[in-house]
């Protein structure tokens, strides 16, 4: 006996064995694999770009479009903190000057206020403050230049070739990178303590050194404080053109350790909730 049935868009046709199995018994056994395949998908999220990275192999579970080229906004920052602390110490004082200040997200200090070096690095990757992003160039001891080039020698070291930032702080749209290129930034930057222990507060308090103000900030990443997965590093990023993007290292209670990267969501809670979706199927498929 023949049988046509269709499923997944495909027409099959098969042979039903005339004795020892009943056709109902049959169709289970064919069918199964496709049951399978079809459990196994990843969910659909409302994005331009999506990587679900397994964070110790690097292997790629899932992509939408993750070569594509896209505005890194203030995930920029990541490899902003990592090329400074490979070059100052955490206990430096630093000047937040009004030069510092390029629009956006911005830590409200007066102009030659000090913090520590930590401060900075808090405010800018908790808050996403431009101001001193740009205010840990002059940590590093190096010209805006010379940083810059460290940034994009930083990025071809952990292999994102198709990364390139011409600015510290992500305000500038030149500023350019792929969700395959961040989902590697954003490891390799989450391995460094400081940068990981710092994106895992919910909130943070700064103190100005310079007045004894103290000043606190809450983290972009509600991941932190709103959801039931365990953090262990993160870092949003907002331009008009680019929406709202959402990088973050995860992990489950037997430590299965996801890099999930969100590119152009309509918004961040929509970003957050794509994340939590997406890390589920990863731990259940």
């Amino acid at each position: 006996m023949r049988v046509y049935f269709h499923s997944l868009g495909i027409v099959w046709l098969c042979q039903i064995p005339r004795r020892g199995t009943s056709l109902l018994a049959f169709l289970l056994l064919i069918t199964a694999p496709l049951q399978v395949l079809a459990r196994t998908q990843a969910p659909p999220v409302p994005a331009v770009a999506v990587v679900v990275m397994d964070r110790n192999s690097k292997k790629i579970l899932h992509a939408i479009s993750p070569d594509k080229v896209w505005p890194a906004a203030s995930l920029t920052k990541l490899a902003t903190a990592v090329v400074t602390l490979e070059h100052a110490k955490l206990g430096k004082v630093i000047r937040v000057l009004d030069a510092d200040d390029v629009g956006g997200a911005k830590l409200h200090v007066k102009n030659g206020g000090t913090l520590s070096m930590l401060d900075l690095l808090a405010a800018t990757l908790i808050g996403s403050a431009n101001n001193t992003a740009n205010a840990l160039v002059r940590a590093s001891g190096h010209p805006l230049a010379q940083f810059l080039r460290d940034m994009n020698t930083y990025t071809r070291r952990v292999g994102a070739k198709q990364t390139r930032f011409v600015d510290p702080s992500g305000i500038d749209p030149g500023n350019t990178t792929t969700a395959r290129d961040m989902a590697l930034v954003a490891r390799n930057a989450f391995s460094n303590g400081t940068i990981r222990s710092l994106t895992q507060h919910g909130s943070y308090v700064i103190r100005v050194l310079s007045t004894g103000e103290r000043r606190r900030i809450k983290n972009t990443n509600k991941l932190v404080t709103n959801s039931p997965l365990i953090v262990l590093g993160g870092k949003t990023g907002l331009l008009d053109e680019s929406g709202y993007n959402v990088v973050v290292e995860v992990r489950n209670r037997a430590w299965n350790r996801l890099v999930i990267v969100i590119f152009g969501a309509p918004s961040f809670p929509s970003a957050f909730q794509s994340i939590e979706k997406l890390a589920a199927w990863a731990w259940t498929k």
